[in-house]
């Protein structure tokens, strides 16, 4: 199960609004540390790509 919890944000000193997103992963299969570290560099990937085609769009959301 996964919940994501998103919060639009206003930046005062850049005059500017963003979003802060929160993932929290629940699993019922407990990782080891190996599979912890594969699993949030993956995820780590997935939003630098993310960023990096939002700012190639140059939209602000």
């Amino acid at each position: 199960m996964m919940e994501v919890i998103q919060e639009h944000i206003y930046d005062i000193k850049s005059e500017s609004m963003y979003w802060r997103i929160y993932f929290t992963q629940i699993s019922l299969i407990p990782l080891t540390n190996e599979e912890y570290h594969e699993v949030s560099a993956k995820i780590d990937k997935i939003l630098e790509d993310l960023e990096a085609r939002r700012k190639f769009m140059g939209t602000g959301n």
